[in-house]
């Protein structure tokens, strides 16, 4: 049976629902509003102020880290520190970006960010965002966790991605402002991006915290998600480039 939507439009719809909730028209005045309140938050801050690519993908970084932090706040002491030991070695991966940006030793996982050329501001922000949360979350879970560490945070892991909705709420429809296409598809979308958007991130973050935890249970099973991770990182990344333009 033959499709009722040309193929790249179907695509556009996918890419569009998949990441275009990560934004909202008033992101930028947002950015500026969320006022950094660690160490980790005033870097980040001083990062997006800067005039390096890396500046595009700070700016939801930030807010992110914020909502991370005032949750992580609210913790007992153990999950407290767990957490925090969490965001900071996520967010080295970043950092460390940035350095091999300026060293020529650019991670795998940060490649395409810092390589392609021509990309516009929310480009920059949607391959840095699927990079950071499908290539960096599994390997830092799994290289700074041991088992019983991952079974305890685990609440406190899906609890925190609850809280991260409000940035994706905040940054609704910041995509529409930047492209035609998005605009289109959101006015016959019926309010049901936002919905999706908050299934999928927690879709994304379950799916990593499954990755980490199966690299000590069954080392196949641990290959064989990586491999579905890269293939959806380089797919999706295919999408933000060619229909995004």
């Amino acid at each position: 049976m033959k499709t009722l939507f040309p193929v790249k439009l179907k695509k556009t719809i996918t890419l569009f629902l998949i990441l275009l909730p990560a934004f909202h028209s008033g992101y930028a005045q947002l950015a500026r509003n969320w006022i950094p309140e660690s160490e980790l938050s005033f870097r980040l801050d001083s990062i997006r102020k800067s005039d390096g690519v890396e500046k595009h993908f700070a700016e939801i970084y930030l807010m992110a880290t914020i909502a991370a932090d005032r949750y992580i706040a609210t913790l007992p002491d153990t999950p407290k520190m767990l957490l925090n030991r969490l965001q900071a070695e996520f967010a080295r991966r970043f950092f460390e970006s940035i350095d091999g940006r300026n060293n020529g030793h650019i991670p795998v996982v940060w490649t395409n960010y810092y390589t392609y050329t021509g990309l516009n501001d929310l480009q920059f922000k949607l391959i840095g965002t699927n990079g950071h949360i499908n290539g960096d979350s599994w390997q830092v879970l799994f290289n700074y966790f041991n088992p019983y560490e991952l079974q305890y945070i685990e609440p406190y892991y899906n609890h925190c991605t609850e809280a991260l909705q409000v940035v994706l709420d905040s940054l609704h429809v910041y995509g529409c402002n930047q492209n035609k296409r998005l605009y289109n598809l959101h006015r016959i979308s019926f309010g049901l991006d936002k919905a999706y958007a908050r299934h999928l991130l927690r879709k994304w973050r379950e799916r990593q915290y499954k990755v980490a935890v199966s690299g000590y249970e069954n080392h196949n099973r641990f290959l064989r998600m990586q491999m579905r991770i890269k293939r959806r990182v380089k797919y999706t990344d295919y999408l933000i480039r060619h229909l995004l333009i």
